[in-house]
């Protein structure tokens, strides 16, 4: 009788130590996870408020005037250009 006790008791030590360790791995996963998701939600946000800035800035003459001068190589009437070589 006392060899099922102690049996019984090892198999519920093991049993137990077996889903403490699963547990533990699924713990180890979310939270590495959820780490993962909040970067990301952290760069978006960035992203998403650097978005705003520039919708702001769209439409305006001196992000016309900016756009022109840099992407076209405009200039103004009137305005000379030098060229330097380097």
């Amino acid at each position: 009788m006392r060899v099922i006790v102690v049996l019984f008791f090892l198999i519920l030590f093991v049993v137990g130590a077996s889903m403490f360790f699963n547990q533990k791995s699924a713990l180890d996963r979310v939270t590495s996870r959820s780490e993962s998701l909040a970067e990301k939600e952290a760069a978006a946000s960035i992203e998403n408020e650097e978005a705003k800035a520039l919708m702001k800035k769209v439409g305006t003459d001196t992000f016309t005037e900016e756009m022109a001068r840099n992407e076209l190589g405009m200039v103004m009437p009137g305005e000379t250009v030098y060229e330097t070589q380097n």
